[in-house]
Formats: structure tokens, C-alpha cells, sequence
């Protein structure tokens, strides 16, 4: 068990069978459950800073230095060890492919797959088996025209990505036999992942397989991400909403004027802001949300 000493943050280890540490460092002494609560909030707070950095800021490389902050305040943690390997995969680009980097970062470590763990890997499995996907579906899109790749440097660092999405899932089959067989089973239960990592390796090595031609002349991406946020929704829901804040500040205004000054047209008035929001609204939905 890690603790850590209030006075001066120093990382002790202690088997946690006696109630109070001493602190070498400072001289500080302090109760085992102060400083395991002091420890845990640490840890947890560097943790949510990289969680939000990996998932809904785009901030992966800073994801990567904060999940490296976590290990050395609770080494081998594997939460922080697939946070580093997903900010690392969901960095690559078209030209810089990581498939070939998740191995070694998981090797580095010294990972006991126990229940736990168990269920943590094999969710981390299934988020590489989705990342992989998407790579495989935009590299055909935006790599390839008329059937062929649309320049050599593209062609090259993509079949060096199908050869390292194999060696990749070769390296999960085999870690799968040192897993929790119970929450093994229990997970594959409602996601067989043998199954997805059998197709992805058998397509991957078929696109392996394949002659390609380069396109003359060659084109050049004007993005290499692999992914591209499509900012257009966005600025039409800005716009969507703007509108509908207009028209509801106009039906406050004609109820107003028409409960202070006793007119009743005002309060017929309050039809054309509802009118508009609503038809707005429903031009909005049929040609966006519903086919979202």
C-alpha cells in the first residue's frame, strides 16, 4: 500500500498494519488513513485531469505526460498504462501510424491480469478493435481514388499499418490466455472479441496481399488526421439555437405589452416567434437529428 505524508507529499510504502507512519523526509507523523486519503486524491485528480484530456479535449499529448504522473504515484497501474496507449493511437495520422507502439507500452509494465485488470484490458481491447476499424474505413475513403493510392509515402506507411495491426492483435491472443478466465467469460459473454480480432486480422492481411497502383500525379491530403471533426453540425446548431433564444425573447416581449398595456393584439403577436421557433425547429430535425 502507497500513502502519502500531508506535511511534505513524499510516497511511502507500508503494509498498512500500523495506524500511524513516520515520514522520513520531513519527520512528519501521520494516521494511515489520512495519508491513503491524501494518496488517493491525488492520484484521482491527476487521473480525471487525463481521462477528460484523452476523451472530450483532443489533448493526447498531454493525456500521455498526466497518465505517466499517475504511475509514479501508483506504479504498474494499468488504467494510467491503456490511458498512454489509447492517447497514442488516437494521435496517429495517415503518415504516423502507432499501431506498432501499443505492444511496447504494455510490455514496459508489469500488468497481473487479476478480475479487475481483466475486464480493464480486454475494455481496452475493445477500444483498439474500434480505433482500428476507423482507420481501416477512412485509409479506404481518403487514401485510395479509382483504386489507386493517391501517393507512394500514403501506400507505404499503410501497409506498414496493416502489418503492425496483426503483429498487434497476435500479441492480444496471446495475453488473452493469461487473463481472468471467469471475467473472461463473463465479457465475452456479451462481446466475443476473438471473433472481431479474427476478421480485422484476416482483412487486414488480405489489403496486405493486394497489388496497388500509385495515382499519377499524386495527391496530397490536406489533413492526414485520420479522423477530422466536421465542424459545419456544430455552427448549425449555434445558428438553430440563436434563433430560437430571438424568437422566445419576442414571445416574453409581446406577453409583456400585452399584460401592461391591456391590448389583446399583442397577445395574438405571440403566434409568429412560436410559429417560427417551431418550424425552425422541425426543418432542423428532419434534415439533421433524424438522420443522426
Amino acid at each position: 500500500m502507497r500513502v502519502m505524508c500531508p506535511k511534505c507529499g513524499k510516497l511511502i510504502d507500508t503494509d498498512g498494519t500500523k495506524p500511524t507512519i513516520f515520514c522520513s523526509e520531513c519527520g512528519n507523523n501521520f494516521a494511515l488513513e489520512q495519508g491513503k486519503k491524501l494518496f488517493d486524491r491525488q492520484y484521482g485528480a491527476i487521473a480525471n485531469q487525463a481521462f477528460l484530456d484523452l476523451t472530450q479535449r483532443g489533448a493526447y499529448d498531454h493525456a500521455i505526460k498526466l497518465y505517466k504522473n499517475c504511475l509514479e504515484i501508483k506504479p504498474n497501474d494499468l488504467s494510467s498504462i491503456v490511458g498512454i496507449a489509447l492517447a497514442t493511437l488516437y494521435k496517429q495520422d495517415f503518415l504516423n501510424i502507432n499501431f506498432n507502439k501499443i505492444k511496447p507500452i504494455i510490455d514496459e509494465y508489469d500488468i497481473y491480469l487479476d478480475e479487475e485488470n481483466t475486464f480493464l484490458f480486454l475494455s481496452f481491447v475493445e477500444d483498439v478493435i474500434k480505433e482500428t476499424r476507423k482507420f481501416l474505413r477512412e485509409a479506404k475513403e481518403r487514401l485510395f481514388k479509382d483504386g489507386k493510392c493517391i501517393a507512394k509515402k500514403y501506400l507505404d506507411s499503410y501497409l506498414n499499418g496493416l502489418k503492425d495491426i496483426v503483429d498487434l492483435y497476435n500479441y492480444f491472443d496471446e495475453t488473452f490466455t493469461i487473463c481472468s478466465e471467469e471475467e473472461k467469460k463473463i465479457f465475452f459473454s456479451d462481446h466475443d472479441l476473438s471473433v472481431d480480432i479474427n476478421e480485422i486480422r484476416s482483412e487486414a492481411n488480405e489489403l496486405m496481399s493486394k497489388d496497388y497502383e500509385i495515382l499519377n500525379p499524386e495527391e496530397e491530403l490536406e489533413d492526414n488526421r485520420i479522423i477530422i471533426i466536421d465542424k459545419k453540425p456544430l455552427k448549425i446548431y449555434r445558428y438553430v439555437l440563436s434563433f430560437e433564444l430571438l424568437m422566445g425573447v419576442l414571445l416574453i416581449v409581446f406577453l409583456i405589452l400585452g399584460a401592461s398595456l391591456g391590448d389583446s393584439v399583442y397577445y395574438y403577436l405571440v403566434i409568429i416567434p412560436a410559429g417560427l421557433a417551431a418550424i425552425v425547429y422541425l426543418l432542423y430535425y428532419q434534415l439533421y437529428l433524424k438522420k443522426r
